[in-house]
């Protein structure tokens, strides 16, 4: 979140709820925050708790509903603040009622707030970061019921999900709009949650026993999604991300971990010396070893993701038990770094209750499920990478010794079921059994469909489909026996979703296998969505043009130089998509993340 710190942010319906744990989350990172909400005095409170926070909150009274109201807002900003660089589109509302019995102006009151009002901030944000030739983000908060699913007939909401359809389509109109400039550094995202506990479902009947009895997600779980896709470098944007609570509300089992903090300079504290830091009634000390500093914090009784640490809190910082040494660098220098690194993880769950868990990572030996695998060992789990080339294995396994981790390569062609099944057996024998699976094997052909071969569409189906459900069957199957929590992550691919592919890039049966990667995440997610104990979640990664082999091992011409002249990913992004999703609190189940690189129109 470096480069947002001093930015301008606009957050529409920023007075409660999603908003208001938006706004304060962007104000903690050093955001300079513009509220839009009708209750002003709620507005007002927001701020004055925020008081002292890297960045500031600055509360505007504004209907959204009302035009005129809404456009002063924007030249109020430009006026004070010089522009916008970040707009999100929070303010939404609904109604307990079925459309067949509701009135013109419920209909009418929908309409404009959850879409009119966001196309007018849309395009006033849009004129604003243009003229100013800056980097800009948009977040529209949308809906899980602004996608493909059925609305429950009990739990009617008028033309909400009408609405959010709406939603989904104006975000990827304008993403298209903004993509075919070359020149464009603005990037525009949908958020889509399920059940959130808000404000907003207070007008449904007995709503408390209802949250009494069903998964829901906290407003900060939607902060922490926007902080993440904010938080990515700027060639990279996430243009869906669907989050469901989890089935299950499970316990944090954190006691003991001890949480690090990397320094970035190697001087910010003097060399072989013990200093101090107390944030927020917490002590962190700084423990130096073979001159690698980091800050470990004493009592290690809540995660860091549970902890609100703001920089103005660190008190009694220039501390050490080193006589007669001083700390090199000033404190604020030293605040700046820890900062830093605060803001990245706060709000959400670290990676620590996966160290030292057993990860299955298939075609691990390059590209994707190479980067994937390299940052998982990195981040102290043991993970068994699967691939035909054993030696790329090797070499991978060789590189990262040293890390947290390690990484165990085994040979295995994950089209023959006998070796995958060995693979699972292996993983049982050695290690207990298997705590995430990353399904990331998968092949292409660069042939349209109707002069490909009978070989080749098995060849895509096996690898792409039946392995995968292969797999995600024997990594349940070893989570249920063991009841322990669990994480399938499926790479998927954003030409698995509906939308035109690109006739100049034919790939065989690819598509239609990743359509099925789709539909098999979902069917799965409602599988175990049933079992009200359960502890397994299941995302599918949807990324666009990524720059990893599965070209040149596709046969597309001129491989060598495809990727110079068309925006792309690299394999490292994909693999920070998973540490996301796998780092989120275990109340929330990202179910599709979909990531292109900026600039990206056909798929």
């Amino acid at each position: 979140m470096d480069r947002w710190a001093g930015k301008v942010a606009v957050v529409t319906g920023a007075s409660a709820g999603i908003g208001a744990a938006i706004a304060e989350s962007l104000v903690e990172a050093g955001v300079q925050v513009v509220g839009l909400a009708r209750r002003l005095e709620r507005l007002e409170a927001l701020a004055a708790s925020l008081k002292g926070t890297p960045g500031k909150l600055y509360p505007r009274q504004c209907d959204v509903r009302k035009e005129e109201e809404l456009l002063d807002a924007f030249k109020w900003v430009k006026a004070e603040l010089g522009g916008v660089d970040i707009l999100v589109n929070n303010a939404g509302i609904g109604k307990h009622k079925k459309i067949i019995e509701d009135d013109v102006d419920s209909f009418r009151s929908i309409l404009e707030v959850n879409v009119l009002a966001m196309a007018i901030g849309i395009r006033e944000a849009v004129a604003s970061m243009k003229s100013r030739n800056v980097e800009g983000y948009i977040i529209n908060i949308n809906s899980v019921l602004g996608h493909a699913s059925s609305p429950r007939t009990n739990y009617p909401t008028s033309i909400y999900a009408p609405s959010k359809y709406a939603v989904t389509s104006l975000t990827e109109t304008v993403r298209q709009e903004l993509a075919v400039d070359p020149q464009n550094k603005i990037k525009i995202t949908s958020i889509s949650p399920g059940l959130v506990k808000t404000e907003i479902t207070a007008g449904i009947p007995n709503v408390d026993k209802i949250f009494e009895t069903v998964p829901y997600l906290e407003p900060k779980n939607i902060a922490e999604a926007i902080l993440y896709v904010l938080g990515t470098r700027s060639a990279v944007q996430v243009t869906e991300l669907t989050i469901y609570p989890a089935a299950k509300r499970l316990q944090n089992n954190h006691k003991n971990i001890q949480t690090i903090i990397r320094i970035e300079d190697e001087n910010s504290f003097t060399r072989d010396c013990l200093g101090t830091l107390k944030i927020n009634g917490e002590v962190y000390t700084n423990k130096t070893k073979q001159g690698h500093e980091s800050l470990i914090r004493e009592g290690h009784d809540r995660d860091l993701g549970e902890c609100k640490n703001r920089s103005h809190d660190v008190e009694n910082s220039r501390r050490s038990s080193c006589s007669g040494t001083k700390i090199r660098k000033t404190f604020q220098e030293v605040r700046r770094v820890v900062t830093k690194h605060m803001v990245t993880f706060k709000n959400r769950r670290v990676m620590d209750r996966w160290a030292g868990k057993i990860a299955v990572v298939t075609g691990a030996s390059a590209g994707i499920g190479a980067a994937i695998a390299e940052s998982l060992v990195e981040a102290g789990v043991q993970v068994v990478g699967l691939a035909r080339r054993l030696e790329k294995l090797e070499a991978l396994t060789a590189s990262l010794k040293g890390t947290p981790g390690k990484l165990y390569p085994r040979k295995c062609d994950v089209r023959k079921e006998e070796e995958l099944l060995d693979a699972f057996k292996w993983v049982k024998a050695e290690f207990g059994g298997v705590d995430i699976l990353v399904n990331n094997a998968g092949i292409s052909n660069s042939k349209k469909i109707i002069d490909d071969n009978v070989d080749s569409f098995r060849g895509i189906l096996e690898v792409n489909v039946l392995a995968m459900a292969i797999a995600t069957r024997e990594a349940i199957a070893s989570m249920k026996s063991r009841d322990v929590e669990g994480h399938i992550v499926n790479i998927n691919s954003i030409r698995g979703h509906p939308g035109s592919p690109n006739p100049n890039f034919p790939t065989s049966m690819y598509i239609p296998s990743k359509f099925a990667v789709t539909a098999m995440t979902e069917t799965v997610r409602q599988e175990l969505a049933a079992d009200s104990n359960n502890k397994i979640r299941i995302t599918s990664i949807s990324p666009g043009f990524t720059k990893t082999d599965i070209v040149q091992a596709s046969n597309v011409p001129n491989a060598d130089n495809f990727f110079e002249s068309i925006p792309h990913l690299d394999a490292k992004d994909i693999a920070n998509a998973t540490l996301y999703v796998l780092g989120a609190r275990n109340i929330v189940q990202v179910t599709e993340l979909t990531i292109r690189p900026i600039g990206q129109l056909l798929d």
